[in-house]
């Protein structure tokens, strides 16, 4: 067996339905670009190597930079490598060591299990024996005891390759190499917005493209969002994305400056010069203080 995955579908629809809910779910068929698109190659083929050369990796990123699409292209490019994939979802240590059980088949759905600490040794004993890469999309969803249970594989040899929405700091992530996508180039997001419109039947000016561009700043899933808010005559007041510029460097050139006409006004013996240019570099340092208690990121999506 070359590849082990985990996947559900979608229950068919055997009831007929009516032409406004086959259109409807037509039009959502249309704005899942996931299963063909990616934009992402160069990351995709250092992915695959570094995967392919034993070695683990953690994929982070922003709210719909796109991980997961990536995750499930490079995931697709080591199947046809024949690299054996077992994909786990972000679930309890319980439900997960079940499911790998059944992907391992070490048992049968009917099959009594064992509690879960013997069936912890069992899953482990079999990963060693099986040499496969374990996958896992939004991994900042795991619990505490899966972490550190992947982290005891991950010293034991097993290879990993995880993707994590936004990035973590502590146990499991901070020892895997970590590779954090960027906005992407206007270009791709460009080629987005049009197959976007393509896919939706509905023509873009120029303009209108530049427009959807500047909105999602880098975003594919703002890109494939804002496309379908222009269809329907959604006009939001405000953009998704933000982007934070330090000032830092401008005000240590404020603060360098006050410094300089304190010295020049002790200099010609100018003693309102030398107050004034310390009392303006106190308030500079209190406004820099005030900026770095200021919160560091975005909570908006893409920001």
């Amino acid at each position: 067996m070359d590849s082990i995955t985990n996947s559900s579908t979608l229950p068919e629809n055997s009831g007929g339905g009516s032409v406004a809910k086959k259109s409807f779910i037509e039009s959502e068929k249309t704005m899942n670009f996931q299963t063909n698109s990616c934009y992402r190659e160069k990351e995709k083929k250092l992915i695959v190597e570094t995967l392919l050369g034993g070695h683990s990796i953690l994929l982070v990123g922003k709210a719909g930079i796109g991980t997961s699409t990536l995750l499930k292209f490079a995931a697709e490019e080591l199947k046809a490598n024949g690299a054996r994939i077992i994909k786990i979802a972000p679930n309890s240590i319980k439900q997960i060591l079940i499911s790998l059980a059944f992907q391992l088949n070490l048992y049968a759905e009917d099959d009594k299990l064992p509690t879960s600490p013997r069936l912890q040794r069992e899953v482990t004993a079999a990963l060693q024996n099986y040499k496969s890469i374990i996958v896992i999309d939004e991994a900042n969803r795991l619990t505490v005891p899966v972490r550190a249970w992947l982290e005891e594989l991950h010293e034991g040899g097993q290879i990993l390759f995880l993707a994590s929405k936004p990035a973590m700091a502590r146990d499991l992530f901070l020892k895997l190499p970590r590779m954090e996508l960027k906005p992407l180039d206007y270009e791709f997001i460009r080629k987005v917005i049009a197959k976007t419109a393509a896919e939706l039947e509905i023509e873009l000016t120029p303009a209108d493209v530049a427009n959807l561009q500047e909105r999602c700043g880098g975003n594919p899933m703002l890109a494939r969002r804002v496309v379908r808010e222009h269809q329907i005559g959604l006009k939001p007041n405000q953009h998704d994305h933000t982007e934070w510029i330090n000032g830092t460097p401008f005000l240590v050139a404020v603060l360098l400056c006050l410094t300089m006409i304190r010295f020049i006004g002790r200099g010609i013996g100018d003693t309102n010069l030398y107050i004034l240019g310390g009392m303006l570099a106190v308030a500079a340092s209190l406004v820099r203080l005030f900026m770095f208690s200021l919160p560091k990121g975005s909570s908006k999506l893409g920001g």
